[in-house]
């Protein structure tokens, strides 16, 4: 199911004097990861356990662990396009999915607001996964914020006054993105498409050593 194309190649971007990374047509078979993630859908809301929430209310976001031999090489050949000796993957044997949908509710105000920006805990790699593309991921300034420290789910949209939008990673069908993130940074959402369908996507995570 993550079996590599092996004809792909790279290139190397720079934001905010960090490298981006990005690597079209993937995976070999993109679409089963697709069909896997919609037909074995996790039981459980993320962070189900926080409270206060409004993940099942305004919004449904759920989160696969795909773990095996095949994720382990998928992970390695991620690290390989990485290169940065100070980077070491937080669990070399799974990838985790983003599957999130919204509610058409006046929550979801994504015209005045940005959805949850947050860092990680070093560079992040993104495969996304929608077929018609997505709106990508934002990347602010890390010096500016409005210091929410609030569950993730209870507040995620943030007034865009509070920050300062620096850059927009494009997304594709197939594409993977390797990216700082460190950087501040969030799902881009700027209209309505995803409250009929999940934005979907694969992230496997770094560390900074």
């Amino acid at each position: 199911m993550l079996e590599i194309n092996t004809n792909c190649t790279k290139i190397v971007k720079q934001v905010a004097n960090t490298d981006l990374i990005i690597v079209d047509n993937f995976l070999l078979n993109p679409e089963k990861v697709v069909e896997y993630l919609y037909n074995n859908q996790p039981k459980f809301l993320w962070k189900h356990e926080d409270q206060p929430s409004n993940n099942g209310k305004y919004f449904i976001d759920k989160r696969h662990d795909i773990s095996g031999l095949d994720t382990y090489i998928y992970n390695c050949k991620i690290s390989s396009l990485l290169e940065k000796s100070n980077q070491k993957l937080i669990d070399y044997y799974t990838t985790h999915s983003n599957f999130t949908r919204f509610i058409d509710h006046g929550f979801n105000d994504y015209k005045n607001c940005y959805w949850y920006p947050h860092t990680d805990y070093g560079y992040t790699a993104l495969l996304y996964l929608n077929i018609y593309g997505c709106n990508g991921t934002n990347i602010y300034d890390n010096s500016q914020c409005d210091n929410y420290n609030e569950p993730e789910h209870y507040k995620p949209w943030r007034p865009k006054n509070r920050y300062k939008l620096l850059y927009t990673i494009e997304s594709k069908f197939n594409r993977l993105v390797i990216f700082d993130g460190l950087l501040l940074h969030g799902m881009a959402i700027n209209d309505d498409r995803f409250f009929n369908s999940e934005r979907i996507n694969l992230v496997t995570f770094f560390s900074s050593m």
